[in-house]
């Protein structure tokens, strides 16, 4: 695959080790790379393993699922809201989403929220990708989903210590499974 101009990674978090092999190959000096990943943190650790990489940060509302080896089950929406995390020329992230709009994917705007109440109250019943990924023994996204923001919620001095518990009982099951 030659370098792009864009590289969107969508990858589950817990294969973010891939990315410095995955990664470089397609990297130019003026490369965007768009992180559509869940949870919190993300965008700064992959800034330190590419220090010089242009980031912007994505929060995609979809309904889909990866049910079987190579197959992906998509139940409704899909906007996406992308944000500046350290890319030097806003236009680039303004073609980005034109880019997305002209494919038909719409971008969230500050309505966001209320939107998002409606549009959840008539979706189809939707499972999150982490009861799939307990349910098919796949590794969860424990790290970004509750270590990382226990960390920083600790650090601010908001201790949780009830998320700190289902966190654990996470890790738990997940080291029941990780060698299946």
């Amino acid at each position: 695959m030659p370098q792009c101009d864009v590289v969107i990674v969508c990858l589950k978090s817990v294969n973010n080790g891939k990315l410095e092999q995955l990664l470089p190959p397609l990297l130019h000096a003026n490369t965007l790379v768009v992180l559509i990943q869940n949870g919190i943190g993300v965008e700064e650790d992959v800034q330190k393993m590419f220090p010089g990489v242009q980031l912007s940060a994505g929060l995609a509302f979809i309904c889909s699922s990866k049910t079987q080896p190579r197959r992906v089950n998509h139940q409704c929406y899909g906007q996406i809201n992308l944000g500046n995390y350290s890319c030097k020329d806003e236009t680039l992230i303004q073609q980005v989403i034109a880019d997305f709009n002209a494919a038909g994917v719409k971008n969230i705007d500050e309505s966001f929220a209320d939107k998002m109440i409606e549009m959840t109250d008539v979706m189809v019943p939707y499972s999150p990708s982490m009861k799939f990924d307990f349910e098919f023994h796949r590794s969860m996204e424990i790290h970004y989903l509750y270590t990382r923001p226990l960390q920083i919620a600790r650090e601010a001095g908001f201790p949780m210590h009830k998320l700190e518990m289902l966190e654990a009982e996470l890790r738990f099951i997940e080291s029941t499974y990780k060698g299946k």
